[in-house]
């Protein structure tokens, strides 16, 4: 019921409007399931369904993309497509469903993020989760940010494996050098090499190896998509 109340904008569900559930000890258990339903799947006229602070985040996001890109308004409107008073509706919302359509052109136009104008457009994410299309909330602009976190992922990914390999070469290489003084140390007593150094040169290594212990933390890479 919460769900749909927020899917259809519906803002008459208020603390006088819920319904509960009582045990014989006349405790609160829960809500109930249904009440209030004649308002429930009903949405408020116009953009009443929008909050007027997403309403103001749209226009300030698209008003914002406008003046940095150097354009006007009714060039905005001829760029794609759509009518000037459609598209004044639309900013300064008016309109209680943007077509998703004139959205997408106005983000490819202004190189805007489509996923952000659909936030504060009044979509919800999970509306594009099951979609067939998996890029259809997504802009060039979207696609592109995409691909460079994917690409800074790999490079991240190169420069831990590139340091953990340094390192233990660096380790191999102080053990070698620490093995054949040693050696030095046990045919010939009067080599300046000690074994308070030898113990320094071992801890070195020792401290190298412990980086190439670490599992890159995959977190960091991008999701699937």
């Amino acid at each position: 019921m919460l769900l749909a109340d927020y899917l259809v904008g519906n803002s008459d569900r208020h603390q006088d409007n819920w319904g509960y559930l009582f045990n014989t000890d006349n405790q609160i258990i829960g809500f109930a399931p249904v009440f209030d339903f004649n308002h429930a799947f009903e949405a408020p006229p116009d953009s009443a369904c929008l909050p007027k602070l997403l309403t103001g985040e749209r226009k300030n996001l698209i008003e914002s993309a406008r003046v940095e890109k150097g354009i006007s308004q009714r060039e905005l409107a001829k760029l794609t497509g759509i009518s000037r008073s459609t598209l004044n509706d639309l900013i300064n919302g008016k309109i209680k469903k943007v077509d998703i359509d004139d959205l997408r052109k106005i983000a490819e136009t202004l190189d805007m993020s489509l996923q952000k104008l659909l936030k504060v457009a009044g979509y919800d994410e999970m509306l594009f989760y099951f979609s067939k299309d998996k890029y259809a909330n997504k802009s060039s602009k979207d696609l592109k940010e995409m691909i460079k976190n994917y690409e800074d992922s790999q490079i991240e990914l190169l420069d831990f494996d590139t340091e953990k390999r340094k390192k233990v070469s660096d380790a191999r290489q102080k053990l070698f050098y620490t093995i054949e003084h040693l050696q030095i140390m046990k045919d010939n007593k009067d080599s300046l090499y000690t074994i308070d150094k030898a113990i320094e040169d071992i801890q070195y290594a020792f401290d190298e190896l412990e980086f190439a212990e670490h599992k890159y933390d995959y977190s960091k890479l991008p999701k699937k998509n």
